[in-house]
């Protein structure tokens, strides 16, 4: 979602518990999907078409082509679990993982590519995506700084705004529409599966954070969104980067919710209001109860909302 090191996921999710953590302030629920105890990861497992299954152990959730044409891989989580995601997927069908498509360059979605990618998947993703994995990345909501990736991990095929995979009878839809959470953030469409992975530009029941330093920008969530709307129908499967599996009304809810936030802090910036005054008035009040939690609080995704608008944030980790 947004801590992109497997080594610093504990201390971030303790920053963001702390950063919320105050006497005045409510308890707001535990992000769960997170865990570095490798030994003892569990999977959620359902199979969503003939040939799609979604699968989640620690970090971003995946989705799993298996048919004729052998396994494709949507994400792959954490470099820890590589080992029994692979035997969680060889328990759907065995042989090798043929591809990798990641949704954005962070490593809670990207941290078995070079174990996959020393296996013989083809790694593929935007070329934004790729050239961030290159070179070591900051997150601003962590302040935590990621090294760069190892060769092995970097994906072997990359495209600009859209790319087909032909594979286990379906045309798989992989494409960029604009930057949200990333400035490399791709949707995965499975036409014939009716099923969408939507990657972090999705994260159901949790405020998002918006990686402002890795070329997100709030304003690129909604014509994002809107493209993914525009071809699923009410039956379509919606897999978040993050969150249980959604539909499409529930992806227009989320949409709605932030567009408004969105707007309340564009009016108030107009006003020539503070932050910290905005902050104060809490635009997100009444989603609160629904979306806030331990990883990103009121304050929060009113903070990232508000630098993203303004171009007001930090790049780099401060000595």
């Amino acid at each position: 979602m947004g801590c992109v090191n497997s080594r610093l996921l504990l201390c971030s999710v303790l920053v963001g518990a702390s950063s919320l953590s105050t006497a005045a302030e409510p308890q707001w629920k535990v992000a769960d999907g997170f865990t570095t105890d490798w030994e003892h990861v569990s999977f959620s497992q359902q199979k969503l078409s003939d040939t799609v299954y979604y699968l989640q152990g620690s970090g971003g959730n995946m989705l799993v082509s298996a048919g004729p044409d052998g396994v494709l891989l949507v994400d792959d989580e954490f470099a820890e679990i590589t080992d029994k995601i692979v035997k969680q997927i060889g328990a759907i069908k065995p042989g090798p993982i043929k591809f990798v498509l990641n949704t954005h360059f962070h490593n809670d979605h990207t941290g078995g590519n070079e174990n996959l990618g020393k296996m013989g998947s083809v790694i593929i993703a935007n070329e934004k995506s790729r050239e961030r994995m290159k070179s070591e990345s900051y997150n601003a909501h962590f302040d935590s700084v990621t090294p760069a990736s190892p060769p092995a991990a970097l994906p072997v095929v990359t495209f600009k705004d859209s790319l087909v995979v032909h594979f286990n009878n379906e045309d798989i839809k992989f494409f960029f529409v604009s930057a949200a959470h990333t400035d490399g953030d791709s949707i995965v469409w499975f036409p014939k599966s009716n099923v969408v992975h939507m990657g972090d530009v999705y994260i159901n029941e949790l405020y998002p954070i918006i990686d402002l330093a890795g070329g997100g920008r709030i304003d690129g969530y909604f014509p994002a969104i809107d493209a993914v709307l525009a071809v699923i129908n009410d039956k379509t499967r919606v897999v978040p980067g993050h969150g249980p599996i959604g539909d499409k009304a529930s992806l227009r809810v989320y949409r709605d919710m932030l567009q408004l936030i969105r707007d309340r802090v564009v009016k108030l910036i107009k006003e020539g209001k503070t932050l910290d005054a905005i902050k104060a008035s809490n635009p997100s009040k009444e989603f609160d109860r629904k979306w806030a939690s331990d990883r990103v609080g009121p304050d929060d995704v009113t903070k990232m909302i508000y630098q993203s608008l303004t171009g007001n944030f930090p790049t780099k980790k401060q000595p």
